[in-house]
C-alpha cells in the first residue's frame, strides 16, 4: 500500500502541477519586495511570517498570507483548497477531473492486481 501512496504523489496529486492548476494564484514577484504589496491588486499585500514575507519580488508560490484590504486572506493552502473541495463549498468542472482519468485507472489496476 505505501508504494501506491507514493505513486499518487507522483501523480501529481498535491504536488507541482496541482499547485499551478489549482491553487497558484500569486507567485512572489507579483509584489513588491519593500512594501509586499501586489503590483497590479494594489489593496492586495502580503502578511504572515518572515517565510511568507521573504517571498515579495522572488518567483514562488504563494499559498496564503495575501490579505485584501478588509483583512481577508485571498490564497488558499492545499489544505483549505482540498476541504473546500471535499465539502462542495468549491467545484471542480467533470472536464477538469477528466484530466486525470488515466491515473486513476491504473491506480484501480494496481489495486485489483494487489
Amino acid at each position: 500500500m505505501p508504494k501506491v501512496l507514493r505513486i499518487i504523489n507522483r501523480f501529481n496529486i498535491g504536488g507541482p502541477t496541482y499547485n499551478a492548476t489549482f491553487l497558484t494564484k500569486f507567485l512572489g514577484d507579483e509584489f513588491d519586495k519593500k512594501t509586499k504589496r501586489h503590483f497590479i491588486e494594489k489593496d492586495l499585500s502580503l502578511g504572515g511570517d518572515n517565510s511568507s514575507l521573504n517571498k515579495a519580488g522572488v518567483r514562488k508560490i504563494i499559498d496564503n498570507y495575501v490579505y485584501n484590504s478588509n483583512g481577508n486572506n485571498m490564497a488558499l493552502t492545499k489544505e483549505i483548497f482540498a476541504q473546500k473541495v471535499f465539502l462542495g463549498e468549491i467545484n471542480i468542472s467533470n472536464e477538469s477531473w477528466e484530466n486525470f482519468r488515466h491515473i486513476f485507472n491504473k491506480l484501480n489496476d494496481i489495486l485489483i492486481v494487489n
